[in-house]
């Protein structure tokens, strides 16, 4: 529940952006993201349950379910997953920078900012300092002043709310590609519900408990972003949520409480990006590490420097972010867009496991078996997940479909390049005439 939290922040930032472009039609792409993810998590709840002493979530599901095949999807899916959530921390970083210029400095190089914000993340995680660790619960800060400037202007004078966009403003018809592309974009929060299947061998019933998160993170994500798109539509014009598309609490809060209602949300939620920008940065880190020390990456990605941090990992993430940025400037939806490629792979491959692990492994055990339509309805939203991601990159023009792919296919020279050569060089040479070991 605790980590399910940082989502606060996906829907302060993507609900305007999605309200402005398909109207009322943006809580129908929201409850139609989670009701995928729902459905489909009670077919992961299954591979959960026969994989409860193995902490990984997605990516540990496909390499049980494809391993007949050899390790190469398993390893696929985590380079998805790695793309996934390590291109997210620029950014999250970038949103944090569109609140400090709104609030605090006009003339702010977003660009520059994130930059500098990225790189001392980098180094203080380098340096394996703990900090983040004694300051990652001060998230619930950010998440209870968010709510709070939601919840308060709902107690408004109705003369404050004349301009307001209003429960029936429909916008523009959006087509379906534009909706389709809509849900793609809020997938990339709305899908982390998953998350609550890295912690299954950590709690204390590995079966029971991750079905009671599962159950408490999909009602909050529901009961969560119905609030606050009705919020947002209650209280702020459509031209507001246009000019404000990443920030719409700063003019809640300004309504609320003027300019220092602006300066606290403003503190709030850079806090809260960075801290949600490093959690990210950790998790891609560690996968990558993981990855080379099982031999499906790069050898230098699975050591540890003498702070006991996965520096090569680290330093890869923080190139890619700088790439992104760079390639994307300050479009933090495009940066998205671009990660959220690989990490699709991860899911839909996950989409499939369960069926796949029902056939090869038929007689395994199974603390909790999903109902077998939960199966077939899996492989359904493995297609649905597919489309998903094909229009939603593809209605974004061919340069960016090239960026983004190429970034999925990174993989396979670092793939090949460790079999090929990393691991060529530590077989033993023996000679002809060198008697063999008994």
């Amino acid at each position: 529940m605790f980590i399910s939290l940082v989502c606060v922040l996906d829907w302060d930032w993507l609900t305007a952006t999605a309200i402005g472009r398909i109207g009322t039609w943006a809580i129908s792409a929201w409850y139609i993201a989670i009701l995928l993810q729902g459905i489909a998590c009670v077919s992961y709840l299954e591979m959960a349950s026969m994989f409860k002493d193995t902490s990984g979530s997605l990516p540990v599901f496909v390499h049980n379910a494809f391993k007949k095949y050899g390790e190469f999807p398993g390893a696929l899916a985590s380079w998805g997953y790695v793309i996934g959530w390590g291109a997210a921390p620029i950014a999250l970083v970038i949103f944090a920078g569109y609140f400090v210029q709104e609030t605090l400095f006009p003339s702010l190089n977003i660009t520059y900012f994130a930059t500098v914000v990225l790189l001392a993340v980098f180094l203080i995680n380098y340096l394996g300092v703990d900090v983040w660790s004694r300051v990652s619960s001060l998230i619930s800060v950010t998440v209870i002043i968010s709510l709070v400037v939601c919840i308060g202007t709902w107690f408004l004078p109705p003369s404050s709310l004349e301009n307001a966009a209003g429960f029936a403003y429909a916008g523009e018809s959006p087509d379906l590609f534009s909706f389709i592309g809509i849900v793609y974009i809020l997938a990339w929060s709305a899908y982390s519900s998953e998350n609550v299947f890295s912690l299954t061998a950590e709690y204390k019933d590995p079966v029971k408990d991750t079905k009671k998160a599962l159950i408490t993170t999909i009602a909050y994500f529901i009961l969560g972003t119905t609030f606050v798109t009705l919020t947002y539509m209650h209280t702020l014009s459509v031209n507001t949520m246009l000019e404000n598309p990443y920030t719409p609490l700063l003019p809640l809060s300004s309504m609320l409480a003027g300019h220092r209602g602006e300066f606290v949300v403003m503190c709030a939620m850079v806090l809260g990006l960075v801290l949600n920008m490093n959690s990210c940065f950790i998790a891609a880190s560690r996968v990558l590490y993981q990855n080379g020390k099982e031999g499906t990456n790069l050898k230098q990605f699975g050591y540890l420097n003498k702070h006991n941090s996965p520096h090569a990992a680290l330093f890869f993430i923080f190139l890619l972010n700088l790439f992104m940025v760079i390639m994307f400037g300050e479009e933090p939806i495009a940066i998205l867009r671009a990660g959220d490629v690989g990490y699709f792979v991860t899911v839909i491959l996950a989409n499939l496991s369960a069926f796949m692990l029902r056939r090869q492994m038929p007689d395994a055990e199974r603390p909790y078996r999903a109902p077998d339509i939960f199966i077939y309805l899996s492989l359904g939203i493995a297609g649905i997940n597919f489309i998903l991601v094909t229009v939603g990159i593809w209605s974004w023009g061919i340069t960016r479909v090239l960026i983004s792919l190429s970034l999925l296919l990174t993989f396979l020279p670092l793939y090949y390049y460790r079999k090929l050569v990393q691991d060529k060089r530590e077989k033993p040479n023996l000679s002809l005439d060198t008697p063999a070991s008994v």
